[in-house]
């Protein structure tokens, strides 16, 4: 199965069951609030960032980020001096 690979919500409710796995027990063997695993469950957060996030990828409800960036100016390795100025300069 590919590491890209993401599973819908109800996917990971079916596959918790299949596997007799309560949820509460699996946030817990990984040091996750089991509230906030059971709102991604059911929908009340999306997990775009922060701890929602982390369950989220755990869970395969969203891709793991990639280890170079899709796009050039999030990679901060790539900043010069000059833009270090700039920045400076424009604040």
């Amino acid at each position: 199965m590919s590491e890209d690979y993401v599973l819908t919500v109800d996917e990971v409710r079916r596959e918790f069951k299949a596997r007799g796995i309560p949820v509460s027990k699996w946030a817990k063997e990984r040091g996750f609030p089991a509230r906030l695993v059971y709102d991604l469950l059911n929908e009340r957060t999306k997990g775009y960032r922060g701890k929602a996030y982390a369950v989220a990828i755990e869970l395969r409800l969203v891709r793991r980020p990639s280890a170079s960036p899709r796009f050039g100016w999030l990679d901060v390795s790539r900043r010069t001096d000059e833009n270090a100025d700039a920045c400076r300069e424009a604040a």
